[in-house]
């Protein structure tokens, strides 16, 4: 585990999720693909969790969370998503 919240939220600067290329993904299967993704995640690594759990009570932990999802999350999903005007 990790000895501070610090040491958790620099941990977690280098977390990867590691989303497949969604632009080859059925867009009906895209919904599974990502679940799939994301319960892998959960179940695989402990600072996805812990992250996670920090989160819900510290304003940092969940700055850390939106900018990984900002990053990782939204370009993947901004990929296959068509523009809504």
């Amino acid at each position: 585990y990790f000895g501070s919240k610090q040491e958790l939220f620099a941990e977690a600067a280098e977390f990867r999720i590691d989303l497949p290329d969604l632009t080859a993904v059925d867009p009906d299967d895209v919904a599974d693909v990502l679940l799939s993704r994301f319960f892998a995640v959960w179940e695989l690594d402990t600072t996805f969790v812990a992250l996670l759990r920090a989160a819900m009570t510290s304003e940092s932990a969940a700055d850390t969370m939106r900018r990984v999802f900002a990053a990782q999350v939204a370009p993947a999903l901004a990929a296959v998503t068509p523009d809504h005007p």
